[in-house]
């Protein structure tokens, strides 16, 4: 939707305006987003349409911050169309990176959820260690993948 594509650009932009331009370095981008383009609350075209828009969000930002090869790196959430949606992008962009998560605790890639209830359903969503295990993969992954952007 563009208004949230302009509500991020205006808040990124008025944040890094606060700063002297030659203290900062945009290095990369992280994106945990897909699990409410996946259901049916918006109907099936979020989730059909996913792989399209996020290559046009990449594009944008690039295009916006004047840096083509920026790093994009996203968690793989969300169904299994948005998933897929995401495995297009890595494949026909350049610099944009699927961090694998899991659900199974004996897997390394491990990101624990809330075991509570919220309003009579499982609240389903990371808990502090797996927010905390999320930031860890990310990094591993940058760390990996784009070392010399840092160097």
């Amino acid at each position: 939707k563009p208004k949230l594509f302009n509500d991020f650009i205006i808040t990124v932009d008025e944040q890094l305006s606060k700063l002297p331009p030659e203290s900062y370095e945009l290095a990369g981008m992280i994106w945990v987003q897909g699990e409410s383009d996946s259901g049916n609350k918006y109907g099936f075209l979020p989730s059909e349409t996913y792989g399209e828009n996020i290559k046009k969000l990449i594009q944008k930002v690039r295009k916006h911050y004047d840096a083509p090869e920026l790093p994009f790196l996203m968690l793989n959430v969300g169904s299994n169309k948005v998933v897929q949606g995401m495995k297009d992008a890595v494949k026909s962009m350049p610099n944009v990176t699927l961090v694998e998560k899991s659900k199974d605790p004996l897997n390394e890639n491990y990101t624990p959820t809330y075991t509570h209830y919220w309003n009579g359903k499982p609240a389903d969503h990371y808990n502090y260690i797996g927010m905390k295990k999320i930031g860890e993969l990310f990094f591993d992954s940058y760390q990996s993948n784009y070392r010399k952007f840092i160097e």
